[in-house]
């Protein structure tokens, strides 16, 4: 079991042999499958280095990971200063931001929405969101300009449904699949049924 963890774990965070960034998403059955298992024990939250946009136009600098108070049910980040530290909750800022490290020219942008930032994982037409910017899982969706839904949203299985494949994925709460396979089938198609 050990070895399987860490074979995933290396498999998609570190470097390969010849130095360049590893990709973010597994390509083959057999990494899509060490992918599944990782995503069942729960992503590991990394430290990042992120630019904060406050509301009152100042930028800060922070290297923290995402964290979550179970009691306010809020995400937050740490920003330490000289001798102080402190924790920045979403409604103090307009977005933050960090640089993807599996695509050194793309960054990462998290919006505050309620109690977290909503990182978009997914775009299409149905778009996902996560609250952390190292996890493809989307918690949420949305459709155009509908605002977010959970993912278990019975909006969100009545535009799946009709595709037995894309269903049966959903239900296996493979969630990433299911969305970007339901955007490629429709493309090419102006509207959405609801």
């Amino acid at each position: 079991m050990k070895i399987a963890l860490i074979l995933s774990f290396s498999m998609f965070f570190f470097l390969n042999s010849n130095g360049q960034d590893r990709k973010l998403l597994p390509e083959t059955k057999n990494e899509w499958k060490m992918w599944k298992k990782r995503q069942k024990y729960k992503m590991t939250v990394w430290k990042y280095s992120h630019k904060i946009y406050m509301k009152d136009g100042s930028t800060l600098n922070s290297n923290s990971k995402i964290f979550f108070d179970s009691l306010t049910n809020k995400t937050y980040l740490y920003y330490s200063s000289d001798d102080s530290l402190r924790k920045i909750y979403p409604e103090e800022t307009t977005r933050i931001s960090r640089i993807n490290p599996y695509k050194k020219d793309q960054q990462i942008d998290g919006l505050p929405a309620e109690k977290r930032w909503k990182f978009q994982v997914i775009s299409g037409k149905i778009n996902g969101y996560s609250s952390f910017t190292n996890s493809t899982q989307p918690e949420e969706f949305s459709i155009g300009l509908n605002g977010y839904q959970p993912i278990t949203s019975e909006i969100l299985v009545n535009l799946l449904m009709p595709y037995e494949e894309i269903y049966q994925l959903y239900l296996k709460k493979e969630y990433y699949q299911a969305i970007v396979l339901y955007n490629k089938k429709n493309k090419k198609s102006q509207s959405i049924p609801l």
